[in-house]
């Protein structure tokens, strides 16, 4: 069954909630009818905009794949945008000590029966199947929003976080790239400034919450690609606008760039 927090289911919810508002605004009399009408043609219109955004970038992946892209550094040097393929292997636990005294009596550890013997705690294996993010929530911020795919010159126009095309899925080895806007209607990543070495967050998939601890914070500029660029390791880069508006290039003239380790899943509730 398809999840509602699916960005396409979303945007149909959307325009057939705006449709319905409309049809019963219209079968109604008086000021209702106008406020109906026009918060179901509201509702619809940004329904069918969300449905537009998302099949034009799901477009634009298929007619140019992020994969054939080329990070081009500031030394020159050309990355291509390609992340490892190998799944992460569950961390081993250490089994459990044995004492002396068991080892010297095999005997009534065996007579115990396997009805009294106690299995050892398997680790939580890694999935599989690559699952697409959901939603990214950083509770050190009171930060928790939903992940579409996007484009670093293309954030997602509503409250959102972009996801990279072409970065890693989450729990995976790579680096998944998460945009957010810094203010304005659209502001998501308001306070990221704030996180620091040691601090926790997780991206949603279907099958649970992968967490991620940051390692480092720091300012760049807007031509510097090194963030995006893969890692053979499961990681996270949270990116988003800093320093001073410029009013020529219509930005802020930093980006604020913070990267995580990936700590491990933790199971979606059933």
């Amino acid at each position: 069954m398809q999840s509602l927090s699916h960005p396409f289911v979303i945007a149909a919810l959307l325009i057939g909630a705006g449709a319905a508002l409309a049809g019963l605004g219209v079968a109604l009399r008086g000021r209702r009818r106008a406020a109906l009408v026009a918060m179901g043609v509201t509702t619809a219109l940004a329904g069918g905009t969300y449905g537009g955004v998302l099949g034009y970038t799901a477009w634009r992946e298929q007619a140019s794949p992020s994969t054939q892209q080329v990070l081009v550094l500031k030394d020159g040097r050309q990355v291509p945008l390609v992340q490892p393929t190998a799944a992460p292997a569950a961390t081993p636990q250490p089994a459990p000590a044995t004492s002396a005294a068991e080892e010297q009596q095999p005997e009534a550890a065996s007579a115990a029966g396997p009805e009294e013997q106690q299995p050892e705690a398997a680790p939580t294996p890694a999935p599989q199947t690559a699952m697409p993010p959901l939603r990214v929530r950083i509770e050190r911020i009171g930060a928790d929003w939903p992940v579409v795919l996007s484009h670093n010159e293309h954030l997602p126009q509503f409250k959102g976080v972009g996801w990279l095309m072409g970065s890693a899925f989450p729990g995976r080895p790579g680096n998944i790239v998460l945009f957010g806007h810094l203010g304005g209607p659209y502001g998501t990543f308001m306070r990221l400034h704030e996180l620091q070495a040691g601090d926790e967050f997780s991206i949603i998939t279907e099958d649970g919450e992968h967490r991620y601890r940051v390692r480092e914070s720091y300012e760049t500029t807007p031509d510097d690609v090194s963030p995006l660029v893969p890692t053979d390791t499961a990681t996270a880069t949270l990116i988003t606008c800093s320093g001073p508006w410029d009013a020529a290039r219509q930005t802020n003239e930093r980006r604020l760039i913070v990267t995580a380790d990936y700590i491990g899943l933790s199971p979606a509730r059933s």
